[in-house]
Order: structure tokens, then sequence, then C-alpha cells
């Protein structure tokens, strides 16, 4: 059984925005689809690091030891297979058991003037890194909603959305 981490991108300032347009659900569905996508870039760019796949002699020899080699506590996440990484930019790989996109979780919820965005990952190992399950605390998913929604990313990708939706309809 997985376990699922979840965000939520919910703003009254872009529900604000959007409470002028008339069916707008389209336009809701791919702004909360963009943001999404862009947490899952965040997440992966700032606090995720890719590391060599071949160990180096040092951690060979550590490994035969049988010495876990771990991060200090906020360091950034090694990717080593790419599995979690791609879950949530929504890449999928055909490499056996790599996953990707069929580990992803995007669930969007549109009720008139209610929408929410549930984004997350259903990589099993993603609860010990965000919330730091028998190993130390390395948060990925929650700070990078938190940084997408402070610089003002979520807020540009539906005043985006808004914009295009009103050309259509004008058009």
């Amino acid at each position: 059984m997985a376990v699922r981490i979840f965000t939520r991108v919910d703003s009254s300032g872009v529900k604000r925005m959007f409470a002028e347009l008339t069916d707008n659900d389209r336009a809701k569905f791919r702004a909360l689809t963009r943001s999404m996508q862009q947490i899952g870039f965040i997440a992966t760019d700032e606090f995720m690091i890719s590391t060599p796949r071949k160990p180096t002699k040092i951690q060979r020899s550590t490994f035969a030891k049988g010495v876990s080699i771990s991060s200090p506590s906020g360091d950034k996440i090694h990717i080593d297979t790419g599995r979690l990484s791609r879950s949530l930019i929504g890449q999928f790989s055909f490499a056996r058991g790599s996953g990707g996109t069929q580990d992803s979780i995007r669930r969007i919820q549109i009720h008139g003037d209610d929408f929410r965005a549930i984004f997350g990952t259903s990589v099993f190992y993603a609860q010990f890194h965000e919330f730091g399950l028998g190993q130390k605390k390395r948060p990925f998913l929650n700070p990078a909603a938190e940084a997408a929604t402070k610089r003002g990313d979520i807020e540009k990708i539906f005043a985006e959305e808004i914009k295009r939706h009103v050309r259509r309809v004008q058009s």
C-alpha cells in the first residue's frame, strides 16, 4: 500500500480572479494543472540533486561495512533512479520498475467558486523524506508549494489562463 503526500493549492486571490468569468471550468482546470506542474519542477530543481548512478570507491567500501550514508537534515534529496522526481513532473520511463506518471497524484476538484488541486506522489519512500520517518527530515513537496505561492508563480499562472480564456471567449 502506498502512502500519498498531498499539497493543496487554494488561494482566495485566485478565486476572486475567476469570480467575474462565466463558463470558466476549463480555464480553472488548465491553471490548476500548470500550477501542479510548476510545484513539481520547483520540488525537483530546488530540493533534489542528481547523484552518480555508479557508487564511488568510498561508498562501495562503506556499503560493504553495512554503514548507511545519508545526508544531514535539510540537505537535498539525492536522485538515484529518478522515480520520485518523475512522479512530480509527470514524466514516464519505460525502464522496468522505474515509475513516473503512474506514481503521480493529480486531482482537481471544481465545484463552482470552490476549486483546489491535490498534488503528490504515491512513491512509497516519499513519506520518509517529507516527514522524516526513520531518517532525517528532507521535505520537498510542501516547501515547493510554499515557494510557488510566495513567489507568485501560482497567481501568475492563473492570470495567464484567465487572459487566455477571455481571448477565446471574445474571439
